[in-house]
């Protein structure tokens, strides 16, 4: 792959010079000399409409734009992340979160294996969980419904799902309330247990390694509140995790049909793709 740093290379170079030709454009100047202007800076592909007429550009910025992509070699680099390749070059692992949304039937192929046998499962898996909490089906230890989802995780464990809970806000289950718990500080996970019954609470603990400081001390806390009120049995009803220690999990107490999965070719900040997104 290419080294030479970005701004040093001639189509950068020559998109600089251009930029400085047409920085003084009106876009009221521009669709009046262009009357294709529409036609030549705007893309339709897989139902989308890329409109770039509202830009300060012209068909050759676009040209030279295309120029700086291929130097960069983009085309090989988009190729070799479908590839599976380890295109983290920080962790030396691939990244393919866009498997966990591959809804096409084709196969997702990491070091000659075909990964979408296990996403699916896991989806499913995760389903069957959402639905039966939805339903009533999976209650507490008392046999109550859950009105509360206590998320416990940072990071790619927390902002993803904070995000999308936030955005889709309108379209949530009105039955049951959603909590982030992130930070260290002990105020944080306090608020939240002064909001929330026992009986009625399921906590999601998020962390790959499942020695996560922040997580573990949230989730070590939580415990210890829910033991207190409900007893040591209840854990197993009230606490899911998603994580690959099952060593750690068998030490917190987390039942085996609660444990969900994630892979080492999802990044963190994809994460809310895989089972990450429980709570959502």
């Amino acid at each position: 792959m290419l080294q030479t740093p970005l701004t040093e290379l001639p189509s950068w170079k020559a998109l600089e010079a251009h930029y400085t030709s047409i920085r003084n454009l009106h876009l009221r100047q521009l669709f009046a000399d262009d009357a294709k202007r529409f036609e030549r800076l705007s893309v339709t592909e897989l139902d989308f409409l890329y409109d770039f007429t509202r830009q300060r550009m012209t068909a050759d910025t676009l040209e030279r734009l295309l120029r700086l992509a291929r130097e960069c070699q983009l085309e090989k680099r988009i190729a070799a992340l479908f590839a599976g390749e380890a295109v983290n070059n920080t962790e030396r692992r691939a990244a393919m979160h866009m498997a966990l949304r591959n809804r096409s039937g084709r196969s997702v192929t990491i070091d000659g294996r075909d990964v979408m046998p296990d996403v699916r499962h896991e989806l499913a898996k995760m389903r069957e969980f959402v639905t039966g909490v939805h339903e009533g089906r999976i209650t507490g230890a008392k046999g109550a419904r859950f009105t509360d989802v206590v998320n416990i995780g940072i990071g790619g464990s927390d902002l993803g799902i904070v995000m999308a809970a936030e955005a889709l806000g309108r379209y949530r289950n009105r039955a049951i309330r959603l909590h982030c718990v992130s930070n260290i500080d002990g105020v944080e996970l306090s608020e939240v247990i002064e909001q929330v019954n026992p009986a009625t609470t399921l906590f999601v603990i998020c962390s790959k390694t499942f020695t996560t400081l922040e997580t573990l001390s949230n989730a070590t806390s939580a415990r210890a509140w829910l033991v207190g009120e409900l007893g040591e049995a209840a854990v197993a009803r009230h606490f899911v995790a998603v994580s690959t220690n099952h060593a750690a999990m068998d030490g917190f107490g987390i039942a085996p049909e609660a444990r969900f999965t994630m892979w080492d070719w999802v990044g963190g900040r994809y994460s809310l793709w895989s089972a990450v997104g429980l709570s959502i």
